[in-house]
């Protein structure tokens, strides 16, 4: 999970024949540590199951630091960003805000 990652930067998930796809649109969620991994789970199962359909690629921030980026010390919160296409920006929008919302 990634709030209990600090290995890497990323959590990243693609899907099969992801290089093949354009990816200019992007969306983002921000999320405090505590609330990041439900809802990195929630992303990952959508685009299993294809509830995220055209998302391509999801990225989640880890506890990873890196002491040349801004800030005194270890965050605590992350986000996650989940990569379409430019044609598929809404569509992936709209799905994105209804499982997020599960969240709330």
């Amino acid at each position: 999970m990634p709030s209990r990652r600090n290995d890497v930067a990323a959590c990243i998930v693609r899907k099969e024949n992801w290089e093949e796809k354009e990816m200019h649109g992007k969306w983002m969620t921000f999320k405090h540590f505590d609330e990041i991994d439900a809802t990195w789970k929630e992303i990952v199962t959508a685009m299993e199951n294809n509830t995220l359909e055209r998302c391509w690629v999801a990225k989640c921030s880890t506890l990873y630091y890196d002491p040349s980026s801004v800030g005194p010390g270890p965050t605590t919160s992350g986000v996650i960003t989940v990569h379409t296409s430019k044609e598929n920006i809404q569509l992936v929008g709209e799905q994105l805000i209804s499982i997020v919302k599960h969240q709330v």
